[in-house]
């Protein structure tokens, strides 16, 4: 099963891509938070300025630019779906697993 993706931009604009919209993107790094995108023969210059990878959300800058954007995977859909999203913003989760100690912190927001 191809694994699905959300992906929103300033809060209002909803996309739905699949790994393999990911391979048709004709991108490459110039730097560690830099890319060269062509898009129909356009080029654009986007730079990756903001990063907070727990929340999946990410500040892009495209050319002159500045976006928004945060991205959620299968599990975050479901999650959302259930009703939890919400209502979890951390955490805390404890478990004994043949030696190993999960944790996952729980808080109401």
């Amino acid at each position: 099963m191809e694994n699905s993706y959300r992906i929103k931009v300033n809060g209002s604009f909803e996309y739905e891509l699949k790994e393999s919209d990911f391979q048709a993107i004709d991108i490459l790094s110039t730097d560690p938070s830099g890319y060269h995108v062509l898009e129909n023969n356009i080029p654009y210059h986007a730079k990756i300025t903001e990063s907070d990878f727990y929340q999946k959300s990410y500040t892009v800058k495209v050319n002159s630019g500045l976006y928004q954007v945060t991205i959620s995977d299968d599990l975050d859909q479901l999650i959302d779906q259930m009703g939890f999203a919400s209502s979890i913003s951390t955490i805390l989760f404890r478990a004994m697993i043949l030696g190993w100690t999960i944790s996952l912190s729980v808080r109401s927001a």
